[in-house]
């Protein structure tokens, strides 16, 4: 696997940690109720370019660290809060491709269309499918460790949850070391214990609608309409190992989708230390400091 060197665009992450991001409050309606939800803008400068969409539950404080780790002109939304959704699930696709259009909608009243749209893990689906549906101009399309490349990984299992927690389990091995000098992490699981509530049969329900939907026709359709499309994984990454995905791209007919794999990464919250690290290499392609090319 060849490593990629480049100036860091977050060299100067210690001047934008003690710098208050701009934030934008939205009423998100759905149905009967109208969640607010807060994007936190870098800051820097008034125009934004770049809107980065986060998976679930990383919301609150943990957004407002990942927009303070980014460049000036990023737009950072935060999870979409899916415990509103059905407690069986039944709505979670449905709740997550309308929670991204009036984000979409709110930001491109504000600034227009944006120069890259970074999707991360849970956030993948929902960008992918509602860009396919309204065929929005978009310069690139960057997924960061995306949910809906490697279904096939939890279709096959009985039971999909139980896949996921031995995945996540196993992913928290490499997650260790990291526990003891990155409080963000530490926060980060007991933040989603305490939101998600992992075990529940309402969690189940609601994460094993995720895991079973495939985004590959949508990002299919979207490569062949000519977006630019490339995909950031962590070489350590057991939820969506980037070796499956790369080899359901290629099984697509999308082999000249570039897969950038980060060294020594496993699946990690972006306001951790090790997310940011993914972060950075997403950053570096929407700035085309890397080249067009795979790592698998």
């Amino acid at each position: 696997m060849k490593r990629h060197s480049s100036r860091s665009l977050m060299s100067n992450k210690k001047s934008h940690l003690a710098r208050q991001c701009s934030t934008i409050e939205v009423d998100f309606s759905y149905y009967q109720q109208i969640i607010p939800v807060m994007i936190y803008c870098s800051a820097g400068t008034k125009t934004v370019t770049t809107w980065l969409f986060l998976g679930t539950a990383q919301v609150g404080r943990l957004a407002q660290w990942v927009a303070q780790s980014c460049p000036p002109g990023v737009a950072v939304i935060p999870g979409a809060p899916h415990w509103f959704a059905n407690e069986d699930g039944s709505d979670i696709p449905e709740f997550i491709v309308r929670y991204t259009a009036t984000m979409v909608d709110e930001l491109t009243r504000r600034y227009g269309q944006p120069a890259s749209i970074i999707a991360e893990s849970q956030a993948a689906g929902g960008v992918a499918v509602y860009l396919q549906k309204v065929r929005d101009s978009v310069g690139q399309l960057i997924l960061l460790q995306p949910l809906g490349l490697t279904t096939h990984e939890y279709t096959r299992s009985f039971a999909p949850y139980s896949e996921l927690q031995h995945r996540v389990n196993h992913n928290f091995l490499h997650q260790i070391p990291s526990l003891f000098t990155d409080f963000r992490l530490l926060f980060n699981h007991a933040f989603l214990i305490r939101t998600i509530k992992p075990g529940t049969g309402k969690a189940r329900a609601q994460y094993e609608a995720g895991l079973v939907c495939s985004i590959l026709p949508s990002v299919k359709e979207l490569f062949l309409d000519g977006t630019s499309i490339h995909i950031v994984s962590g070489e350590y990454d057991s939820l969506f190992p980037p070796d499956k995905i790369g080899s359901n791209l290629d099984a697509a007919g999308m082999r000249n989708i570039p897969i950038y794999i980060v060294p020594k990464t496993p699946h990690s919250p972006l306001s951790t230390r090790a997310g940011r690290r993914l972060l950075e290499r997403a950053f570096m392609i929407a700035n085309k400091e890397l080249p067009f090319r795979k790592d698998h």
